[in-house]
């Protein structure tokens, strides 16, 4: 009923001529590390004894890479596919990978990965995201970032990477594995000093 759903409203707008762009995000974890095939792509705490939450998607381990792989081809089949069934559930034009990945509360769900560890996986889900799109057909990869573009904000959380400080590492993890087009889609209210 979900991909219905999905369907029904990706199909409508990009019927109306508006440009769909779709998240992969992830909502809050209801179970402990493990506990489900989804809960693969979560962050969960090195002891078990936190329950997978928040919305940092973590590819770090073979088993959630692959899993992370399969979502963003079964999307971008269904929704950018070529030949007969192209566009019969809808088009969308881009693919944002997470919400606000430098943003403290999205890092500290984390649960303490280092940042060159948080980094690298972020780039790998975009890399990963472009590399399945493509093989689709055409859409744009953004990631997505917060409004804290100078501040890190709560630093007492541990994990928070101003907007500035992020891109120079992704931009640097981008160009070690052969950079590739990506974009960048930030928050609607981020204000950005003169």
């Amino acid at each position: 009923e979900a991909i219905g759903k999905l369907d029904r409203g990706i199909s409508a707008y990009s019927n109306s001529g508006i440009e769909v762009y779709l998240r992969l995000d992830l909502g809050a974890g209801s179970g402990k590390p493990g506990a489900d095939a989804l809960s693969k792509l979560y962050y969960g705490s090195t002891d078990g004894s936190q329950a997978a939450s928040g919305y940092a998607i973590n590819i770090g381990t073979p088993d959630a890479a692959r899993l992370f792989g399969a979502a963003v081809d079964f999307l971008a089949a269904r929704y950018l596919g070529s030949g007969d069934d192209a566009g019969i559930h809808g088009k969308v034009s881009s693919f944002i990978i997470g919400n606000d990945m430098n943003d403290t509360d999205g890092r500290s769900y984390s649960f303490g990965a280092s940042e060159s560890r948080y980094i690298r996986d972020c780039e790998t889900l975009a890399r990963y995201a472009y590399l399945t799109v493509r093989s689709h057909g055409e859409a744009d990869i953004f990631i997505s970032l917060g409004k804290n573009w100078e501040s890190g904000g709560n630093e007492s959380a541990g994990g928070a990477i101003t907007s500035r400080r992020f891109l120079t590492l992704f931009a640097e993890a981008a160009a070690l594995g052969g950079d590739y087009p990506w974009n960048v889609a930030l928050k609607a209210e981020l204000e950005i000093p003169a």
